[in-house]
């Protein structure tokens, strides 16, 4: 049973006292209103209608429920008409989050002109340079330099960033200066010599040298 479509049939039963007439206005069958007003008596255990060949009225548990029903279906009502007014003209709180320089830079001027074409958005600005969490920390936009690592956010970009290497004239000034001073001749280095094969040890100085060379190797190999 849909039970939102048989409570939007009960509804218009009780107001207008008539299957037929609710059946036009709801855009169905007199059968299809009969079935959803047998379905939701069945789901409820109570009688809703006292029915006659002339008369059709509300039993006690029927008045009752229509009551709480009709606050329903016109709370629903006006929640879709708030959702659509507000796809058709923003409004409420938008936060935003972006870096510092950025916003002092960029900002002021695009969200003056953006609340003047959205009076009914408030903005609440937070400005540093960390990247915040937006789901965590309730922001509904941030502005982001640089590339954006995976995430199921979604991101549009918004232009390019160049950078530029810049320096005063003075400094430029006093490099070319120092670029002009004679450099100092280097020194020639002296060829090393040939690597030449050790000669081969024997007796007393074998032994020596095989313990010099496990003193000096790594300590993991040192055996004595």
């Amino acid at each position: 049973m849909d039970r939102m479509a048989a409570i939007e049939a009960f509804v218009k039963v009780s107001e207008t006292k008539s299957f037929t007439e609710a059946a036009a206005r709801l855009g169905q069958s007199k059968s299809a209103i009969s079935r959803h007003i047998s379905a939701l008596e069945a789901e409820l255990g109570a009688r809703l209608f006292h029915r006659s060949t002339r008369t059709l009225a509300l039993t006690e548990a029927g008045q009752s429920y229509y009551e709480r029903m009709a606050r329903i279906l016109s709370d629903v009502e006006e929640a879709n008409r708030a959702v659509t007014q507000l796809q058709a003209a923003p409004r409420g709180r938008l936060r935003v989050n972006a870096p510092m320089s950025f916003g002092f830079l960029h900002l002021a001027g695009i969200l003056q002109d953006f609340m003047e074409r959205y009076p009914e958005v408030s903005i609440d600005l937070v400005m540093n340079d960390r990247f915040v969490d937006l789901v965590d920390e309730g922001f509904d936009v941030a502005l982001r330099i640089g590339g954006m690592a995976d995430s199921s956010l979604i991101a549009k970009k918004l232009g390019p960033v160049r950078r530029v290497i810049c320096a005063s004239p003075d400094y430029l000034e006093r490099r070319a200066r120092a670029s002009r001073w004679p450099r100092a001749t280097p020194r020639p280095r002296r060829p090393s010599p040939s690597p030449r094969a050790p000669p081969p040890l024997g007796g007393r100085a074998a032994r020596r040298g095989s313990r010099a060379a496990a003193r000096t190797g790594p300590s993991s190999c040192g055996s004595w």
